[in-house]
């Protein structure tokens, strides 16, 4: 949950007001505010002090320390109640502080009633319904969603939760649009998950992709273990439209016999997974987990012949109709009306051209360590995959190893193994994970080092397999600096199914600290990356790419402008020092191909945020400056005629204003940028690109804010490479007339111009909840 909340309150913060006493500033709940039990999140920022040391942080729920269980770091805090009573609460906030008075911040809220079944029951939820529509130019789109949001508790043991999300887009020819969640927790030592999740195992196994099944969480401090089971991807079977789920991809005539083979495409397998994570220690001090994770697609969850799926057949010189045939009355269609016969051919699974079906296992460990109230953190994780691209031929045999990568019959995997001492057959473990000849890599380990005349260790071996990922991190945090280690090396050849966001074939190592000033009023970040893909000793050129960050952040106090001054600095080669020749043999003709690259980027952000009350209300100013310099480090391109500079430079100009006005119920938004860029558009051609743009947001309030009408006007304009103009319109009103009762409508009027051509988009959104 803190991955979610932490940047969306900092971004919050940064574009609205906040209340600045003690230096501690609240983001939710607000002093006196009346919330539900379901929206009740305790948030504070440390932004203001420019970050504390997070073993100093004491947190306490009406007047009982709950610091170990909130999300606690150096810019911010965050704790979820999972149980809390209706009535009135108190939050305090302690922050202990060298040769000084502790810092507190204290205030309360009030949790609105539940309703009960029983003394033992209580329950509460939400219903939602929103409808977006988009007509454009080129269409028209729209969307809608409903939902049914239902938490509550029994006996002071079990929680529930349930979270239903219909989509009007939902579509068997595409991944699920919808999400159904049904949860549930028993004390403090049992999770229960059903439906749509995001679970994490590890960071090499999954870490947080859609799942939909079943996850349990058994937290025992001493021991713990995590189990997943379910589908990633749902099968698809295709659509029934013409030429969708088949394609002629041969007819020909032989003899007095036409023959027509179909291709079978638009396909998706369902590709299922289960995993599990056992994990020694409670995390507080010390954890080790082993994680294993299985991912297969279902072969049988595509179907090989769609009868009712449509071919076409256009003209053709076979005397075949033209028509729109489904594939069962093509297979009864013997003959044509040029008297030929006809044989119809569906092509063998092992021959379709779309993907085929996939088996993946990824096996892992993971360490962390947590010293001195945590201030030094160790962690560590290594993980091995084996992944087979092509599983429909099945295992192979033990037999079928000795040609497996080679053609020489001789009882030897790869020349080197003797296939004696391979102590089990690959066709009776075809369950657990299919061995054959689409596997990536074809065998894990360099087979060199079990020749006794290599010169390859055996630790350099495996530490080197291509599917073999691990990293480490360290970070220590003592006398105002939080300096982190951080190094991971993922294999060019590691896969997880589970986890497709991870790069594959980098090496990367970071260095960052940051060190407060001044007591707090000074913030110094600096960070060193490094990142290159010298993962095999194969690799001719390797690439590597460096960058440094470093900023700092003015805090002068309450009531002040906060400044931050940052710079980037990028450099980028790929190892290539020479030009391709090419000669043309006919010709005799030399021309040269330039695939060097060696850039320098270089980026500038200034940013400064004022908050400040004048004439009874809250006022935020924030202005941003960014200059973007990207330049190619080579000045003897011009052998290359067909060579284009990479080089960009950019400026970008804004402010922008919020007001809360206390004298009358209005909230406005000013904000005015620029953008203008050179960049290149062809070979030895440049271009510049200038953007202009402004908007006006207002929000004024009726019926004690019961009802609120929005409106809004933006216009942007742009200059050079293109020519363009866009103005927008936006109306609405949210309105709640009845308690727990809201609903809102919005309507964007947009106009484009683009090279004098016109085109207009209007954007409706409609929305409606309820509160039970």
């Amino acid at each position: 949950m803190k991955k979610i909340i932490t940047p969306i309150l900092l971004i919050l913060f940064s574009f609205s007001s906040t209340t600045f006493a003690d230096e501690i500033l609240i983001f939710s709940p607000s002093p006196n505010e009346t919330v539900l039990k379901t929206d009740v999140l305790i948030a504070a920022s440390f932004f203001d002090l420019g970050g504390v040391s997070t073993d100093r942080v004491h947190l306490f729920f009406d007047e009982i320390e709950i610091t170990d269980r909130a999300e606690i770091d150096s810019d911010m805090l965050s704790y979820a109640p999972s149980l809390i009573n209706p009535g009135s609460h108190t939050v305090r906030i302690l922050i202990r502080r060298d040769g000084l008075d502790p810092l507190e911040k204290r205030w309360s809220f009030t949790v609105a009633g539940q309703k009960k079944w029983t003394d033992e029951l209580e329950w509460s939820g939400k219903t939602s319904a929103n409808y977006r529509i988009d007509k454009m130019e080129s269409g028209e789109l729209s969307v809608g969603t409903v939902g049914v949001f239902f938490r509550g508790t029994a006996y002071n043991w079990l929680r529930f939760k349930t979270n239903l999300n219909q989509a009007s887009d939902e579509d068997p020819l595409i991944q699920p649009r919808s999400r159904y969640t049904f949860q549930m927790s028993l004390s403090r030592f049992l999770d229960l998950s059903f439906g749509d999740a995001n679970p994490r195992l590890s960071r090499f196994t999954i870490d947080g992709k859609r799942m939909r099944g079943f996850e349990a969480n058994l937290k025992l401090n001493a021991i713990n273990f995590h189990f997943i089971k379910g589908d990633l991807v749902r099968d698809i079977n295709g659509s029934l439209d013409p030429d969708e789920s088949y394609d002629i991809s041969k007819m020909a005539l032989e003899g007095d016999t036409t023959f027509i083979e179909l291709n079978r495409k638009g396909y998706t397998f369902r590709q299922e997974l289960t995993g599990g994570r056992l994990s020694f220690g409670a995390g507080k001090y010390f954890q080790w987990g082993f994680s294993l994770m299985k991912v297969k697609d279902d072969i049988n969850s595509v179907i090989p012949e769609m009868m009712d799926a449509k071919i076409r057949i256009g003209e053709n010189a076979f005397g075949l109709p033209e028509n729109d045939y489904t594939l069962e009355d093509l297979l009864m269609f013997t003959s044509n009306d040029s008297g030929f016969k006809n044989v119809i051919n569906l092509k063998d699974p092992t021959d379709w051209t779309g993907v085929a079906p996939q088996d993946n296992i990824v096996l892992g460990t993971d360490m962390g360590m947590y010293l001195d109230n945590k201030r030094i953190l160790l962690e560590g994780e290594v993980a091995f995959s084996l992944y087979n691209k092509d599983i429909w031929d099945g295992a192979i045999t033990k037999a079928g190893l000795d040609t497996m990568m080679d053609d020489t019959a001789d009882g030897f995997l790869a020349g080197s193994m003797d296939l004696e001492t391979i102590p089990f057959d690959p066709k009776d473990y075809e369950d657990f994970f299919v061995i054959g000849i689409g596997m990536i890599p074809l065998v894990p380990i360099d087979m060199a080092v079990l020749d006794s005349s290599s010169d390859i260790s055996m630790f350099d071996a495996v530490i080197n397999m291509p599917s073999l990922s691990y990293r480490g991190r360290a970070k220590l945090q003592y006398f105002g600096n939080y300096l982190t280690f951080e190094y991971s090396r993922i294999g060019p050849e590691f896969k997880s199914l589970a986890n497709p966001y991870l790069v594959a074939g980098i090496n990367q190592f970071i260095i960052s600290d940051r060190i407060q000033l001044l007591k707090n009023r000074v913030l110094l970040t600096f960070e060193y990356r490094h990142q290159d893909d010298d993962v095999l000793t194969s690799i001719a050129n390797v690439t590597n790419d460096n960058r440094f960050l470093t900023n700092i952040t003015i805090l002068p106090g309450p009531g002040l402008p906060t400044f931050t001054i940052g710079y980037r600095m990028n450099d980028r080669e790929n190892g290539i020092t020479e030009l391709d020749a090419l000669v043309n043999d006919i010709t005799d003709v030399t021309t040269f191909e330039d695939g060097r690259e060696n850039t320098k980027t270089q980026n500038i952000t200034t940013s400064i945020n004022y908050v400040f009350d004048a004439y009874d209300s809250r006022h935020t100013i924030f202005g941003t400056i960014v200059s973007y310099d990207k330049s190619d480090q080579y000045s003897d391109r011009e052998l290359d005629s067909s060579f284009v500079d990479p080089g960009i430079k950019s400026n970008v100009y804004n402010l922008t204003a919020n007001s809360r006005f206390g004298f009358i119920p209005l909230k406005t938004t000013v904000s005015i940028t620029t953008n203008s860029s050179e960049f290149s558009i062809g070979p030895g051609l440049r271009s510049d690109q200038k953007f202009t743009s402004a908007k006006l947001n207002v929000e004024y309030g009726f019926f004690n804010n019961k009802v609120a009408a929005l409106g809004g006007i933006n216009y942007m304009k742009g200059e050079g490479s293109q020519d363009v103009k866009r103005l927008g319109f936006r109306g609405g009103v949210r309105f709640r007339l009845i308690e727990d009762f809201t609903a809102n409508i919005t309507v964007d009027l947009r106009q484009k111009t683009v090279a004098e051509k016109s085109a207009s988009d209007i954007i409706g959104v409609a929305g409606l909840s309820y509160i039970f």
